[in-house]
Parts: structure tokens; C-alpha cells; sequence
């Protein structure tokens, strides 16, 4: 059964296996958000995964991403469709997980449509293990089993450390599976169309 699987992907079925092996302390280490007034604009696009650049307007996005973050502000990118908003989210995260050491867990909101989208940006512009959390209950029971928490050799949760760096959902499961969301502590979360956060009750 194994070798079948290994024929269908490879290297899916070798980044699961390595995903076990828990880090080490200082590696698993999370570091606080740094002070206020810290953040210096980078000038140039820091270097992403396949040698991907980001264009100078979207550079513009990620400082003012990135200083919004700094002094704890939330904030709402409103470019216009096709300037890459996608993008420039999915490099914030990447940059404050690599250069601040912030190693989440981050939250990504969307509507069900853009899922694949958000996930195919985030495969093609870094590293962060990314694991998409929707579908039925015995679904979501067997995402938080195998690919929410890291294990002892007891089988045992080691508390306070996450397998995923970004988990991407959409707000019907923000509903639906509140009881496996509400307890983790994010330490950025985005929200794609986030016209749908019109009231409390939404």
C-alpha cells in the first residue's frame, strides 16, 4: 500500500513523514512580536521560494503590511483585483515567520472558491507547511489527528507546538468547527473578503 502511495507522490508522502519529527527546542522556540517602532522598510523583495519577486507596488503592500503589523494595528488591503493582494499576504506571513521567528500558527479565512487559489500562492512563494481545513466531520477529526499536533513517542500531544504554520478555512467551518479554532492562539490571522465581517452577527 505504501509503495502505491510513494509512486502517486513522493514527496508528499516524505514531507508527511518529516513533519512527525518534533523540532527542537530552539527551533520550536517562539519568539514575542518586537517593539513598537522597530520595523525598518525593506528595499528590495527579500528572496522567496523559485526565485519569485515581488513588483515594486506589491513591495509598497508588504512594508505597510509589515509596519501595520509592528505597531499592532489591524488593517484592510483594498487594491484593486489582479494587483495581487494574495501575494502580498501570503509574503507577510512569510516574512515575520522567517526574519521575526514569529512560527505562527497563522489563520487564513476565504471564501471556498479562492481556497486553491490561496494554497497555490503559498506552495509557490514559500515554505510554510500549509494545511487546508474544511470539509465533513470525520474530515476535520482526521486533519486535527494527523496534521494539527505533533506527538511523543507515547502518542502523547506535545502541548503548546503546532505541525502547520498557516491553516487556510472558510467561514462556514469558522462555524462549524469553532470547538477545534477558538483554542488556538494565532498570532496573525487574514481575511479574504472580509466585507463578510459587516456585523457581530456575521
Amino acid at each position: 500500500m505504501r509503495d502505491t502511495i510513494l509512486k502517486l507522490d513522493a514527496t508528499k508522502v516524505h514531507e508527511f513523514y518529516s513533519r512527525k519529527i518534533i523540532p527542537e527546542p530552539s527551533e520550536a522556540r517562539q519568539l514575542p512580536r518586537p517593539p513598537r517602532g522597530a520595523f525598518r522598510k525593506l528595499k528590495e523583495s527579500p528572496p522567496f521560494k523559485h526565485g519569485n519577486q515581488l513588483r515594486q507596488y506589491q513591495m509598497e503592500g508588504l512594508n505597510w503590511l509589515l509596519d501595520c503589523w509592528f505597531n499592532e494595528q489591524a488593517c484592510i488591503m483594498a487594491d484593486e483585483m489582479g494587483l495581487g493582494k494574495t501575494v502580498q499576504s501570503v509574503t507577510f506571513l512569510n516574512e515575520i515567520h522567517n526574519t521575526y521567528h514569529i512560527r505562527g500558527p497563522f489563520l487564513v479565512i476565504a471564501p471556498l472558491s479562492t481556497i486553491p487559489h490561496w494554497h497555490r500562492e503559498f506552495e509557490a512563494w514559500t515554505d510554510l507547511n500549509v494545511v487546508v481545513f474544511h470539509g465533513n466531520i470525520p474530515s476535520r477529526n482526521l486533519i486535527v489527528d494527523t496534521e494539527y499536533y505533533y506527538k511523543d513517542a507515547q502518542g502523547q500531544i506535545v502541548p503548546g507546538l503546532y505541525k502547520f504554520d498557516v491553516l487556510i478555512t472558510t467561514y462556514e467551518m469558522i462555524v462549524a468547527a469553532s470547538s477545534q479554532l477558538k483554542p488556538i492562539a494565532w498570532r496573525a490571522i487574514v481575511v479574504d473578503e472580509a466585507h463578510r465581517l459587516k456585523n457581530s452577527v456575521s
